[in-house]
């Protein structure tokens, strides 16, 4: 509902509530899935919002807490993949967007979902063709 919604930092502040809930090594994932979601539906704006709000909160969580360059790493290497990618959509840099993709494939393959996710997010931001399936692949032989 947040995602189809005009309320991305409602849905960030629902996120982080989960996000307390979770296990802190999980923090990216829940993040990224918001962000991936909102440009799955093209609304980079929102994507924007939402993932500056998250990075406030995960930032504001431990304040006082931690010792210098500590908030950096609470935030996870998904969440950067997150800021460079929002960087990359808005240059319309393909070849940026597949190194990217091939740096944090480690980082993404924690979510077998976010590949569907960027896959889309191709389509829809670059024009690359959706890849096909098997019963389009057969159907194309015979034509």
């Amino acid at each position: 509902h947040y995602v189809r919604g005009s309320r991305p930092g409602d849905h960030a502040r629902c996120v982080m509530e989960w996000v307390r809930q979770g296990y802190p090594s999980e923090r990216d994932l829940f993040v990224t899935r918001g962000v991936l979601e909102y440009l799955c539906v093209e609304t980079m704006k929102n994507a924007n919002t939402f993932f500056e709000n998250c990075v406030k909160a995960i930032d504001n969580e431990g304040k006082g807490q931690e010792s210098e360059g500590e908030g950096e790493s609470r935030r996870g290497p998904l969440i950067n993949f997150c800021e460079f990618l929002l960087k990359t959509l808005e240059r319309d840099a393909l070849p940026l967007f597949d190194m990217l993709c091939s740096k944090y494939k480690p980082s993404l393959s924690r979510d077998p979902s976010f590949n569907k996710y960027l896959t889309r997010i191709a389509h829809i931001y670059f024009d690359r063709p959706a890849p096909k399936g098997m019963l389009e692949e057969l159907m194309s032989m015979f034509t």
